[in-house]
């Protein structure tokens, strides 16, 4: 992943979703710098297998993406015993009213939309670190770790 966290202390592990390059970089950045680890996805897929994955943190997930919006992909999270667990702030530039209904629907634990202040994104994201959620029974037939 690399990054220089030089003089840092790590504050966990963040993955961020979007599939706006410029966004990922702009958050990445200021993540690192407030001293976390960020792991990236480009699309939902590929944010749910590596939420899965490394359990992060806390999981910034853009609602309009390919493959599998971040809606569904929050959904899928809480519904899976070990990603029930992942905070999720959502992140959209599409914001109408439905919007935050949608994300409390699925589950997600903060709503923020773009543009945002880079300040209030990384005082989010602070607040929810360590706020995990209870992990729920493996679903019948998935064996975990």
């Amino acid at each position: 992943m690399g990054g220089n966290t030089e003089g840092a202390t790590l504050t966990g592990t963040v993955l961020v979703a979007d599939d706006d390059a410029d966004i990922v970089r702009f958050v990445e950045v200021n993540l690192r710098l407030e001293g976390f680890e960020v792991v990236t996805a480009r699309d939902g897929q590929e944010a749910l297998t590596k939420a899965l994955e490394i359990n992060p943190d806390v999981l910034l997930l853009d609602v309009l993406m390919p493959r599998i919006d971040g809606y569904t992909v929050c959904a899928r999270l809480r519904a899976d015993h070990i990603g029930a667990t992942i905070p999720v702030i959502l992140l959209t530039a599409n914001f109408i009213t439905t919007d935050q209904e949608f994300a409390r629907q699925a589950g997600a634990d903060d709503f923020v939309v773009k543009p945002f202040d880079p300040c209030e994104l990384m005082a989010r994201v602070k607040a929810l670190v360590g706020t995990r959620r209870p992990a729920g029974p493996p679903l019948p037939g998935m064996p975990r770790k």
